[in-house]
């Protein structure tokens, strides 16, 4: 059976959370290129200050305000200025080693895919981001990316994953299916939970 791997992005393989830079920086290039996104200004509004839509409708709904491939591939180059060395060279490790490799987290497919193939050029990655297709959104949050892995046929239903690679207790589904967990810079929080909840091997890196 082959080696498998799976790695989280913000705050894992980066060591930000790249949402809310992405946004803010999505407003500041727009005005760069004389294209300015109103309606990002009218979805924070909705959700920062009248809180009339929820979180997920907003990502939503940034997923599908039209951004050419400059503004994907710029932010890439920008925010791989925060990757984490450390996660980056523990990965790269793992490839050499014939590892199969996920990327999954709950960024917007759009960057994440720019930043990780600006990382690792000529990578052979599963890369599974927040997505909004044929007007079904997928949040790729919590026990959202162990099916998501699942569908696009990384792992089979019950199979265990080698090792996984996140700062957060939102990755705990994910974790129940993993032989070793690697948990990357967490907070006192998410190492409390996990050493109460999960009962295979945790290294903290």
């Amino acid at each position: 059976m082959d080696k498998k791997a799976v790695f989280d992005f913000d705050k894992t393989l980066i060591k930000v959370n790249t949402f809310p830079i992405w946004i803010v920086f999505v407003l500041m290039y727009s005005i760069v290129k004389f294209d300015f996104k109103v309606e990002i200004l009218e979805l924070l509004w909705k959700r920062k200050l009248t809180k009339s839509i929820s979180h997920n409708q907003f990502k939503e709904a940034l997923l599908n305000v039209k951004l050419d491939q400059s503004y994907h591939y710029i932010f890439a180059k920008f925010i791989s200025n925060f990757k984490n060395e450390k996660c980056r060279k523990e990965l790269i490790i793992l490839q050499k080693q014939n590892y199969k490799i996920a990327i999954s987290s709950a960024a917007p497919a759009h960057y994440l895919k720019a930043t990780i193939n600006y990382l690792f050029p000529n990578h052979q990655f599963i890369i599974i981001g927040a997505n909004s297709k044929e007007n079904k959104f997928s949040g790729n949050y919590k026990e959202e990316k162990l099916h998501n892995l699942i569908q696009f046929g990384f792992i089979n239903f019950n199979e265990k994953i080698d090792y996984l690679f996140t700062d957060s207790y939102d990755d705990i589904a994910l974790a129940r299916q993993t032989n070793k967990l690697v948990l990357v810079s967490p907070d006192k929080g998410s190492i409390k939970l996990y050493k109460s909840n999960y009962n295979n091997d945790i290294v903290i890196i």
